[in-house]
């Protein structure tokens, strides 16, 4: 299976959804389809905006990501999303491991706010991801993931 069968993480929001649900009504939203054409199990797209001077690349990030391995390992997505709530995540600058809480969409899933990266499932094929750049408290970006997230489990048709 190829994600590039699917719709682009693209169609899933529309920049009028966004302005709309994100009190972004008076901000210029651009849309970048951010897929790497050599990858051929996720797609990715980037909602940009700018919040102020001190945020002038304020976004969102969606990524779609295809089970690389489902004939073989059909739990890799929800392994992923284990993973992510017992080890965290590592990083690069050998600090401890970025802890991840549960996130109440799709069938499961998991966010880290220090992050800022929400990852969740529909089923075992595919696993999402949304991250975000703005400087929101964890409970404010929380909702506005559980928004996007509901939107986006509502426009995809796996």
């Amino acid at each position: 299976m190829c994600i590039r069968d699917r719709p682009s993480s693209c169609s899933f929001l529309t920049v009028e959804w966004l302005k709309a649900n994100l009190n972004l009504q008076d901000k210029e939203v651009t849309i970048k389809d951010a897929t790497d054409p050599a990858k051929k199990d996720y797609t990715s797209c980037f909602f940009k905006w700018v919040n102020s001077n001190d945020e002038p690349d304020a976004g969102i990030l969606i990524q779609i990501m295809i089970n690389p391995v489902y004939d073989e390992f059909p739990m890799w997505v929800t392994k992923f999303i284990t993973a992510k709530l017992t080890d965290g995540e590592s990083t690069v600058d050998g600090q401890p491991a970025v802890k991840y809480k549960k996130f109440t969409a799709g069938l499961e899933g998991a966010y880290s706010y220090d992050m800022k990266r929400f990852y969740w499932r529909n089923d075992d094929k595919f696993l999402f991801m949304l991250a975000f750049n703005i400087n929101d408290d964890e409970s404010t970006l929380v909702a506005k993931a559980e928004k996007i997230v509901a939107e986006i489990n509502k426009n995809f048709k796996g």
